[in-house]
This record gives structure tokens, C-alpha cells and sequence, in this order.
């Protein structure tokens, strides 16, 4: 929770030229926790938690996914549906972001009739093949990162994708590691407009320097910045945003800490399905 919070005060204290309002999907938080977000907003800018209706959580429970990543990772293809009462665009991001410069620019795009515009995967090209060959396509097409997506609200919905994309997740078996993202790739293919890689980088990826001057900074990967062991030179513009919200002198967890916390929560599910009546 930590993340999306660092995420909520990074967005909101930007300078857009257009009021923003950000919506938070939730599963399981308390009142407590939702105070806590409601907490790191800043300025003008409003924010709604929405909880996943018990109906959209088993439909997401129930679709293939890893320890990484839960079946509630999919929710990103039913956002517009979600939200019916908007249209235009709205901007998606994963909750390991955090924003550093005003968003107008992405509002501003032409994305010529395409339902959605992301930036390119930037993998290798083995791994390119890996990810294209799962979804039965020529080994080269073009595949983009999912935790940044521009919707065209009203182009997505014309064209049905969120139905499509549920069609074919609930028909598909993973073969390449990649899931609700593969989905949405096999979705778009051709329909997609390319985003300037600036809006979706890591900071680990590139120089100090070009990293302090990305607008939008990307953590994906298992390498989180609330890791003790992840590079304090990586982390500046992610900190400086975290002293904004209630886990600005929140302890860092350890690579140990996490494995034994993964297994008493292995542990555990695996206790309440055995009690579970037959």
C-alpha cells in the first residue's frame, strides 16, 4: 500500500493544467488504510476508492496468474467498464510509479481512433520471440509494457476490447511467463499508439542523470524501492515523494524478511484450504 500512496502524492502535487482526479482500485482495505491514502493527496486534486465489486473478484480470481502477480492484476482491462459515467481519456499506472512532472502532454496526443497508447517493451529479442511465440503471432511484432496505458474511453468501449480481452483470458493458458499483459497485447495488436519511452522507465535502467529527469519513473520487476537493498542513488525522486505520505520513517524491509513473510503466507492459505469444507 505504501507504493500507491507514494504514487497519490507524486501525481497530486504536480502542476497539471487541468484538475486531476484519481481513482484507486481496492480489495480488502480497511478504513484505516483508506484514511492513509486519502492522507498523501495534495492540492486540488480528488481521489476515489473504488472497491472491486465481490462479483468482478472472482471473475479475476479465477484467470491464470503467479505468486508475482494476482488475478486482480487484470483489472486494468476493465477499468472503462468500471467507471461508465466517464469518457475521454484517462490515464492507467501501476502502483509501483511515481510522477514527476505535469501529464498534459499525454492528454494532448492524437491517438488517431486507437482505444489505448503504451510505450514498447524494451527486452531482448529472445525474449521478445518468447512473448510473441505464446500468443501464436510472427516472433517480431511490436509488444508494449501494460502499467502505463493512455485509454481512449470511448474508443475502447466502441470497439468491445474489454469483453474481447476477458474472452480470450479466460480461454488462455500462459505459456511465456506474461499474463494480463499478454492479454491485452494479443487484444491490440495493430491498434496501439507507441508512447515516448520516457513515459514508462525504470530508473534503474538508465543514468542518475537521465533517471532524475524522467516524468514518470516505472519500479517493475521484483527490485522495489521499499526493498533495504535497493540502490539509494535509484530512489531520490521516490523518497522525496514518500516524506509526503505516512511511510516517509516506515523501516524498510529485507530480502529475509520477505521470504519468511512469502512463506507464513504460503503457510497459511494453504492451512485455511485444508480447513475449508470438502
Amino acid at each position: 500500500m505504501e507504493m500507491t500512496g507514494v504514487l497519490i502524492a507524486s501525481v497530486s502535487s504536480q502542476t497539471h493544467s487541468r484538475p486531476v482526479e484519481l481513482f484507486v482500485f481496492c480489495n480488502d482495505l480497511t478504513e484505516s488504510d483508506k484514511g492513509k491514502l486519502h492522507s498523501c493527496l495534495r492540492g486540488d486534486a480528488k481521489l476515489t476508492l473504488i472497491d472491486v465489486e465481490e462479483e468482478r473478484s472472482k471473475v479475476l480470481s479465477s484467470l491464470t496468474a503467479t505468486r508475482h502477480l494476482t488475478g486482480s492484476a487484470y483489472a486494468r482491462i476493465m477499468i472503462p467498464d468500471m467507471l461508465p459515467d466517464l469518457d475521454g481519456r484517462l490515464l492507467y499506472l501501476d502502483c509501483d510509479i511515481v510522477v514527476n512532472s505535469p501529464l498534459d502532454e499525454l492528454f494532448e496526443l492524437d491517438l488517431g481512433g486507437r482505444p489505448a497508447g503504451a510505450v514498447r517493451n524494451v527486452v531482448s529479442a529472445e525474449r521478445l520471440a518468447q512473448l510473441n511465440s505464446g500468443l501464436r503471432r510472427p516472433l517480431d511484432t511490436p509488444y508494449f509494457n501494460s502499467g502505463v496505458l493512455l485509454f481512449d474511453l470511448t474508443e475502447w468501449r466502441r470497439q468491445g476490447i474489454t469483453a474481447r480481452a476477458m474472452d480470450f483470458a479466460k480461454g488462455w493458458e500462459a505459456e511465456n511467463g506474461d499474463h494480463d499483459q499478454a492479454v491485452l497485447n494479443y487484444v491490440l495488436v495493430g491498434n496501439w499508439l507507441e508512447l515516448d519511452v520516457k513515459w514508462n522507465s525504470n530508473p534503474r535502467f538508465v543514468s542518475i542523470d537521465a533517471a532524475q529527469a524522467l516524468p514518470l519513473q516505472h519500479f517493475f520487476g521484483k527490485s522495489k524501492p521499499t526493498h533495504r537493498e535497493y540502490p539509494e542513488d535509484r530512489r531520490i525522486i521516490y523518497d522525496q515523494y514518500r516524506a509526503l505520505t505516512p511511510w516517509a520513517n516506515k523501516r524498510r524491509s529485507s530480502q529475509f524478511e520477505r521470504r519468511l513473510k512469502k512463506k507464513f503466507m504460503r503457510m497459511n492459505a494453504a492451512i485455511k484450504r485444508a480447513l475449508e469444507p470438502a
